[in-house]
């Protein structure tokens, strides 16, 4: 008989390697042969929970220790947990080389602040954002209206008879806002870009 060390769930481990072994011939079961030092079962710890995330490497510059993160997880819709990244690869994962040999990706962790809900388990599927920079009292525009032309960013600016591009000057850019820092003032009528 084998007695857990403390209260939670078993997971069997799976030999072959997961989800990618057809046959079922590396799972513990009834008259199975088992070697010494060899994994049976796995005894998860629910008290700290850790998402782990690939970071492309064109935005590992913006990752700091201990950033704020939102984590929503796909079986329990409508939550939201919050946590802190706690570790950044200090080299790119190859293991998805032989996928795609130019893809480098950061191995990153977020660890949740609140691990009570019974419905979050280990190995869920989880979507994470990481809030890299807050801008407050700053004239914003959609990145939609913003036109580049070679190193210059422009918006439309509308005009009375049509519209005219001016170049602007910008500053921190999210995925569906962008600061600007000079080009024109809050107020004036822009446009779409397209």
């Amino acid at each position: 008989k084998i007695y857990a060390p403390t209260q939670g769930f078993v997971a069997y481990y799976n030999e072959g390697g997961g989800r990618w072994m057809m046959s079922s011939d590396g799972q513990i079961k009834e008259g199975a042969t088992v070697h010494e030092q060899q994994i049976l079962m796995q005894l998860p710890d629910t008290t700290t929970m850790i998402v782990s995330l690939r970071i492309h490497e064109a935005k590992t510059d913006k990752l700091r220790l201990g950033q704020a993160a939102t984590v929503t997880v796909e079986a329990l819709p409508g939550r939201r947990f919050t946590g802190k990244v706690t570790k950044i690869a200090a080299l790119a994962d190859s293991q998805s080389g032989w996928l795609n040999p130019d893809l480098k990706e950061y191995e990153t962790e977020v660890t949740l602040d609140e691990t009570g809900d019974p419905g979050l388990k280990p190995g869920v599927t989880a979507h994470a954002e990481i809030m890299v920079e807050t801008v407050e009292q700053a004239l914003a525009v959609p990145v939609q209206s913003i036109y580049t032309k070679g190193r210059q960013r422009y918006v439309f600016k509308d005009g009375g008879s049509g519209s005219s591009y001016v170049p602007i000057e910008l500053g921190a850019i999210g995925t569906e806002w962008a600061e600007v820092r000079s080009g024109f003032q809050a107020g004036e009528r822009i446009r779409l870009a397209f």
